[in-house]
């Protein structure tokens, strides 16, 4: 195997006038590296890293190997420069558990604020009275001085808490991957209905499937999967929209994965099968389109009869309504042509979505605000023209112009970036990243009175309190609840255990169970998790066990079950099976020169009760020498795996087998001609036309001649070709009513099966019929015996 020499980024020759760009991670495959040539002083700016992606959390960006601070000497998330010379940006990544130094903080958290290993856990740079450690485990900044001060009550506004004492169903939707349909969970009412959205088609990569519903699989009476669903809530209900990457074959049989669970619901079937005894197998069935467990009848000149989506015709006048997300798959995309001067009204929308951050809605590329400028989070707008609403998103730690205050607060705030963290824009004594810091609104004048009450504008909040009386505050019963919270639930304040199950009400109420029902029992979720054996051999058939998983939970006889999820590290989830007793085994072939050679799964265990614990494993990827020829150089880097004298390269090029010393290289034919050209009219079929000639470099080729479709293969039907070249008409050619010239496209294959094509041209030749002999051709004649 040969490699080419790759030269060094910054030997790259400059192009006049322009500069190169690149940008990649280290370690190298965390994101695609790319590369831009533009021109001098060009504006540029680097991609904003996924912060955790496969194990490995980002610390800082490098810039021609100098590294990249705020004003706190915090890594920035994204650099913009000016293309003045050859740039090389790289993000820097490390595993996100390591802590070399061993002072109980990962060494990313340290490199990423402060660019140093020097400090352990106990260290406070910012003098605020929390260690390295303690900011770090509360989600704060050790750069940044944090300020508690005891006192009264902030009020302000927030979003709705949900106490769900009606029994209202608990309905999840997600995605798997997740990402590709917006995540909710919602409480309707028992026994309403809920229909999905109609998926279909690719997003980001991913194809839809099927809809599954507490895990089971949605299907018509066919076994073909539903893309809508409606279900009703007589339970809590988890919809999960199904998705695979669109080239993914797990089970290598030429069928993408989505196309067989969408048809099926497994991957039992191959490419050669035919499940609806149609005559069509499985592969051509997707090829062509068609369904797998529909009979499609074709018949010869007629009509293909299949089922077939219904087709949109617009003869109305209908406006087009598009809904989508910037960046793209955060919201479901979606394109429909209501009535014209219909309204319309989007979902609302608020909160982190994959990484990013809901700023503001654009009508027509027009951002939509209320009176104050804040960026709405629903709109309703009249169809009265074509209209493109797009949701706009931006990266959770995006700082594009480095004021310290995300950039998707200042659009949500104010439609641009004209603020920076020290501006107070509505006068109430507040900076700008001191409201972004204490979750205010930069437009609202908040009023803060020392020990007292912050008072902002709010939603108006009712209730009705007729239990509050000198004995509402106390625990009569003693069971963790306040006399006045058992009445609002509506659980006796004077039994201890008031549905008389062995859980007290207090306890029943913290893990969501009903206190007055004596089914619904209070659980402690499973309390640890762990694996034996956590490493494969590579090559190893599908389904070989790698380990098996141990949990332990609180309560006694609990009963668990295994499962992989997504969530953190679980991109190497669809690398592995897990039975539910917890064993682990793999559902691909590895194969550790060309795959990684760590993997990151997810598992949770989860109970009778459904509690659970959730944890990510790392499997690692074991190599075996494979040396083929013996010659000590194991086959992925040998040039010449069967040492036959012919490289790997050669050999798959010349189309021979690189693993068999017997099977040596072989060269196409070089030259292909044909012996005469011409054929005379009102010759019978097979006269002779004239002989294919090839030459082919390799000694005792040998040769077969064929017409083949192609360039040039107009007029093959017309004539015949043998294996050993002789070229013979197929019809009876007449000069006077046929073309004078034919074109033909003839192949020669040697016994390798390698092989040269060529087009020729075939003259027809006119013979003089002259019946009377008066010198006219009986074509042109008139009277062809002149009587």
């Amino acid at each position: 195997m040969w490699l080419p020499l790759a030269l060094p980024f910054f030997f790259l020759p400059k192009v006049f006038g322009q500069y190169a760009f690149e940008q990649r991670s280290e370690p190298p495959g965390l994101f695609s590296t790319t590369t831009q040539t533009l021109e001098v002083n060009a504006s540029v700016s680097t991609q904003t890293p996924n912060p955790l992606v496969n194990g490995h959390a980002f610390t800082h960006w490098t810039i021609n190997g100098v590294r990249k601070d705020d004003s706190n000497g915090q890594a920035l998330n994204r650099i913009i420069l000016n293309l003045t010379s050859n740039v090389l940006a790289i993000a820097h990544y490390l595993d996100e558990e390591f802590d070399g130094d061993g002072d109980g903080t990962p060494d990313w958290y340290e490199i990423h604020l402060m660019g140093t290993l020097d400090h352990n856990g106990s260290y406070d740079g910012d003098a605020d009275g929390y260690g390295l450690a303690q900011e770090r485990k509360y989600g704060l900044v050790s750069t940044i001085k944090d300020e508690i001060t005891e006192g009264g009550v902030s009020v302000r506004r927030s979003g709705l808490v949900f106490l769900n004492l009606g029994g209202a169903k608990r309905l999840s939707i997600s995605s798997d991957p997740p990402g590709l349909v917006p995540s909710s969970i919602t409480y309707p009412e028992t026994n309403s209905s809920y229909t999905s959205s109609s998926l279909s088609g690719i997003s980001n990569g991913y194809v839809f499937s099927h809809w599954e519903i507490n895990g089971v699989r949605k299907a018509d009476e066919k076994g073909v999967a539903l893309s809508q669903i409606s279900e009703t809530l007589d339970q809590d209900k988890t919809l999960v929209a199904k998705y695979y990457a669109e080239n993914e074959d797990i089970d290598g049989d030429q069928v993408p994965d989505w196309y067989e669970w969408r048809e099926f619901g497994n991957l039992n079937n191959d490419g050669a099968n035919d499940p609806d005894g149609d005559g069509f197998t499985l592969g051509q069935e997707r090829q062509y389109g068609l369904s797998a467990v529909i009979d499609d009848n074709v018949s010869e000149g007629g009509i293909s009869v299949r089922r077939s989506g219904l087709t949109f015709l617009n003869l109305g006048g209908a406006k087009e309504l598009v809904v989508r997300s910037d960046p793209a798959g955060l919201v479901s995309s979606a394109t429909t042509y209501p009535e014209t001067n219909s309204l319309f009204t989007s979902e609302s929308l608020h909160g982190l979505v994959n990484g990013f951050v809901f700023s503001h809605w654009e009508v027509n590329g027009v951002r939509k605000s209320d009176g104050l400028g804040l960026g709405l989070s629903r709109i309703s707008e009249t169809l009265d023209q074509d209209k493109t609403l797009v949701a706009k998103y931006y990266a959770e730690n995006e700082d594009i112009d480095g004021d310290q205050v995300p950039d998707w607060f200042e659009w949500r705030e104010f439609g641009n970036l004209n603020n920076d963290g020290a501006n107070d824009p509505d006068g109430d004594g507040f900076t700008l990243a001191q409201e972004r810091q204490y979750g205010l609104s930069a437009v609202i004048d908040d009023n803060v009175s020392e020990g007292g009450i912050s008072i902002r504008r709010s939603a108006q909040l009712s209730y009705s309190d007729a239990a509050f009386d000198a004995n509402a505050s106390q625990d009569s019963d003693g069971d963790g609840l306040s006399n006045a919270t058992e009445v609002a639930l509506g659980i006796d304040p004077d039994q201890p255990d008031t549905d008389g199950d062995g859980y007290p009400d207090g306890v029943e109420v913290s893990f969501g169970s009903d206190p007055n029902d004596p089914s619904s029992l209070g659980n402690y979720p499973p309390d640890s998790l762990a694996i034996i054996g956590s490493s494969i051999l590579e090559n190893q058939p599908i389904g070989t066990q790698i380990g098996e998983f141990n949990a332990t939970d609180p309560d006694a006889d609990s009963i668990l079950v295994f499962s992989l999820v997504d969530g953190n590290g679980s991109q190497g989830n669809p690398f592995f099976m897990l039975d539910a007793n917890g064993s682990l085994s793999s559902a691909v072939v590895f194969d550790f020169e060309n795959n990684a050679s760590n993997y990151s799964i997810r598992i949770k265990v989860t109970d009778e009760h459904n509690a659970s614990l959730e944890k990510a494993f790392a499997i690692s990827l074991l190599n075996e020498i494979e040396d083929l020829d013996g010659d000590g150089i194991e086959d992925f880097y040998d040039a010449d795996d069967d040492n036959d004298g012919f490289s790997d390269v050669a050999e798959s090029a010349y189309g021979s087998n690189p693993r068999d010393p017997d099977s040596l290289a072989n060269a196409a034919p070089s030259t292909l001609d044909l012996n005469g050209s011409g054929i005379l009219e009102n010759q019978p079929i097979d006269a002779v036309v004239g002989l294919l000639q090839g030459i082919d470099p390799d000694a005792n080729a040998s040769l077969s001649y064929s017409l083949v479709e192609g360039n040039g293969s107009i007029d093959n039907a017309l004539f015949s070709l043998d294996e050993n070249g002789s070229l013979s008409s197929a019809v009876m050619f007449d000069y006077e009513t046929n073309a004078s010239n034919y074109s033909i496209r003839v192949r020669v294959t040697d016994e390798h099966n390698a092989s040269l094509e060529k087009a020729f041209g075939i003259s027809l030749l006119n013979e003089i019929e002259d019946l009377d002999g008066d010198g006219i051709e009986d074509f042109y004649d008139a009277d062809d015996d002149n009587d």
